[in-house]
This record gives C-alpha cells, structure tokens and sequence, in this order.
C-alpha cells in the first residue's frame, strides 16, 4: 500500500496489490480522530497491482491513515495532507 505525492494537498494516487479476485476488498480513509472521511469499494478489481485516485481537496491539513482492508487483514500508512 502506497500513496503518492505524500505529502499532498489535492489528489493522492494510491497503489496497492491483490493476490486474487476478493469480494470484500476496501481502501478507507480515516482522519486523525478515527472517522472515516472515504470509502473505496474495491469490488472487482483484478488481481495484480492496482491504483486509484483519491480526492482530498475537502480535508483540513494534518496527518490521515489509508487503510486497505482485505479478507479482514489490514495494511495501514499514512498520509500528510498540506494546504
């Protein structure tokens, strides 16, 4: 799991990587007092490495988590969002 340009202040590219076809695959995006502020089904997405955008233009500045759920196993890393 990574996210790019970090830290960012508009968009950030996310990457990651899934061994199978999961049905229950997520990306959330928590801020620093545990909310969730997004959430990315990841239903259907091929096996490989993936990417996608997420747009962060709305948050305040200051440090958010991306967590990639799958299968209920987590990857989390964080995320510095600048204005």
């Amino acid at each position: 799991l990574q996210a790019f340009p970090n830290p960012t202040k508009d968009d950030v590219t996310v990457k990651f990587s899934l061994e199978e076809n999961y049905s229950n695959a997520t990306i959330e995006l928590i801020n620093p007092v545990g909310s969730r502020v997004d959430f990315i089904d990841l239903k259907g997405t091929i096996p490989g490495l993936n990417s996608t955008t997420v747009n962060i233009k709305n948050l305040t500045e200051g440090v958010y988590f991306l967590r990639l759920t799958v299968d209920g196993n987590s990857k989390t890393t964080l995320l510095a969002v600048t204005k």
